[in-house]
């Protein structure tokens, strides 16, 4: 059942990315400044609340890793974790197979 819930994860990211080809490059930096300010506010709130860390699940930790891979600036867009924890997800998930 774990297996079926990534597949589905993996397959929702892939269809917003496909979505994301049809949109027009405005749209687009007008969402990424939405989703960037309200994620700003999350990163302070957790900060000055000291709220417990958020736990990634596993289709978050393969998205990252496959943005590590075709993304030359992705350390730079990291705010929930730290590069190294991305290296060691995909150190983990290399060794499984």
């Amino acid at each position: 059942m774990n297996f079926i819930q990534s597949f589905l994860s993996i397959l929702a990211f892939l269809l917003q990315f496909v979505k994301l080809h049809f949109k027009s490059s405005h749209e687009l930096r007008l969402e990424n400044i939405a989703l960037k300010s309200q994620l700003s506010i999350y990163h302070h709130h957790y900060q000055k609340s000291q709220l417990p860390k958020p736990r990634p699940n596993q289709s978050f930790r393969q998205l990252w890793v496959i943005l590590s891979k075709i993304h030359s600036g992705w350390k730079n867009h990291l705010i929930l974790v730290n590069p190294e924890t991305v290296i060691k997800w995909h150190r983990t998930a290399f060794k499984r197979f």
